[in-house]
């Protein structure tokens, strides 16, 4: 689904812009990417499965270009980067999205038998903070001074909902979220009147991706869709976006059926979390 809404308004046009989209191969990454190509952006894909986000890019035609990297890397980031200023040109939007799930430190059923802190070894708390903070940290450094520069960018980052970063069953994924998040608000507030801003973008609530494990007759249906995050995105990456830094916005709120100022009102919320005086 593009940036365009059933509210009378021309849908959005993004002209060729040049958006990052991290984890691009499936899931979450690859609904975003289409939709921004629907709109008109040119999209670098940078994902480990060099497989699945070629044939992605491929599919998406030449708006599309398929970066295999490992983007918790300085080696990897500098080769997306590169290969997006050959292709395209600079970035210009940056979205957050790589991540790994909970079944990387045991596979199968977490509802019945959730994970506990002690199953956890130090390589999976290495990963996920790889994954998870240190990419988007490398990612933020060597794109935000070019964006400052040009005095246009923009910083999406896709962490989770916050009672995930703090419920039982759920480390290293959602302490590892919830540094993601902190990362952005400090970069919003650093970047703050320089043309480039840093907001959050969820589901708002469980996806249906192979983040969340197929259980035997554990319905999937109130799962929220990967396309609740088009709209959104496309609207992030936009310049009717300009206003709207240091906000945190649910996909599964943003009705497409309403103007898209409407919409983002009634999606977004303060990021990380209220501050506190103490």
């Amino acid at each position: 689904m593009s940036g365009a809404a059933v509210s009378g308004e021309e849908p959005l046009d993004l002209g060729g812009r040049v958006v990052l989209v991290t984890g691009g191969a499936g899931g979450l990454g690859r609904a975003m990417a289409r939709a921004l190509v629907a709109s008109g952006a040119r999209v670098v894909l940078a994902d480990v499965a060099a497989s699945g986000v070629g044939a992605f890019a491929d599919e998406l035609g030449p708006q599309a270009l398929a970066v295999a990297a490992d983007i918790s890397t300085p080696e990897g980031v500098s080769a997306v980067v590169t290969a997006s200023e050959r292709a395209f040109g600079p970035v210009e939007v940056l979205v957050n999205n790589a991540g790994i799930g909970m079944g990387v430190v045991r596979a199968g059923d977490r509802y019945s038998r959730p994970i506990h802190l002690f199953e956890v070894e130090p390589e999976h708390l290495r990963a996920f903070f790889a994954v998870h903070v240190y990419a988007p940290f490398l990612l933020t450094k060597a794109l935000a001074p070019q964006m400052v520069d040009r005095g246009f960018g923009r910083i999406v980052t896709v962490t989770t909902s916050l009672s995930t970063m703090i419920r039982p069953g759920n480390a290293p994924y959602g302490p590892m979220k919830a540094a993601s998040e902190a990362f952005t608000a400090i970069a919003a507030g650093d970047l703050e009147g320089t043309g480039v801003t840093a907001n959050i973008l969820v589901p708002g609530g469980g996806a249906d991706t192979a983040m969340v494990p197929e259980v035997a007759g554990r319905s999937r249906a109130g799962l929220v869709t990967p396309e609740k995050m088009g709209p959104p995105v496309v609207w992030l990456a936009s310049d009717e976006s300009a206003g709207a830094t240091a906000r945190r916005f649910l996909g599964r709120l943003w009705d497409p059926g309403l103007p898209r100022a409407e919409a983002a009102a009634a999606a977004a919320f303060p990021i990380a979390w209220p501050l506190e005086t103490s």
